[in-house]
């Protein structure tokens, strides 16, 4: 539980600290013209990659990994890691319930739909949005689903499921968190990262994860989603004028 006070702390200071930085920046959501790019895989390539070739974000991902050991360490030392036959019941409709319900894409489709009025009036700044939340929900998933399948640790609840390290609720729905802290007003923080804690907690409640599991995954979210934002690499989507307004069309080729 200490681990997760922390983590949510340390997250909404995160969160103030961008929301800062991209408010000072005008050119924060510009692309950046150094280089040419033959086709989107190029791009998305280095979207990808982010995690590692951006410092900041590298540090946030190994410090993930630092906090993520030693309470896997805390809980092992303590004997409560391993299948527990006393695990929690699942009970539908309550808070732990609600919050798994959430994790699955309900931010990600919530926020969007915020965007809808401003991707509608041709507003490129809402579709940046839209697209920069789900590029970095879709690579942070992707390296969730790898360490899912590389680690293969057993849930707590789940004596033959072996997909609890990383939550993957945790990591989406910090990747959610950061995208809204970094190209939102600062005061968003306060709605979106207690979202995320929520989401997050209701998932070691339920006994879905350990602690351990969540701490990663919530730095795996914040890293990519953080990378990907600070890469500025150009986007996939733009507006092209039409005789009767005006479409969305694809900006490079495959």
């Amino acid at each position: 539980m200490k681990s997760m006070i922390l983590l949510l702390i340390f997250s909404l200071f995160l969160s103030h600290a961008w929301s800062v930085e991209v408010y000072e920046s005008p050119d924060f959501n510009e692309p950046k013209q150094e280089k040419e790019y033959e086709s989107v895989w190029e791009i998305e390539k280095e979207n990808a990659l982010t995690p590692f070739t951006n410092n900041t974000s590298a540090w946030i991902l190994g410090t993930g990994t630092v906090l993520s050991y030693l309470v896997y360490r805390e809980q092992r030392n303590a004997g409560k890691f391993g299948y527990d036959e006393n695990h929690a019941e699942k009970v539908w409709c309550d808070w732990r319930c609600q919050g798994n319900i959430i994790g699955w894409g309900l931010l990600q489709v919530g926020y969007t739909l915020t965007q809808l009025p401003g991707i509608y009036d041709q507003d490129k700044k809402a579709l940046e949005n839209t697209e920069i939340m789900w590029k970095s929900t879709l690579y942070t998933s992707l390296y969730t689903l790898g360490l899912k399948i590389a680690v293969s640790q057993e849930r707590p609840n789940s004596p033959n499921k072996y997909e609890s390290f990383p939550s993957g609720h945790a990591s989406a729905a910090f990747a959610f968190a950061t995208n809204v802290a970094m190209r939102h007003a600062w005061y968003w923080n306060f709605l979106s990262v207690p979202l995320a804690y929520f989401v997050t907690a209701s998932r070691v409640a339920s006994d879905d994860h350990y602690i351990h599991d969540s701490v990663f995954g919530a730095a795996l979210g914040i890293s990519v989603a953080y990378g990907v934002n600070k890469a500025k690499l150009p986007l996939i989507l733009g507006y092209e004028p039409m005789e009767d307004g005006g479409g969305i069309v694809m900006n490079y080729k495959f």
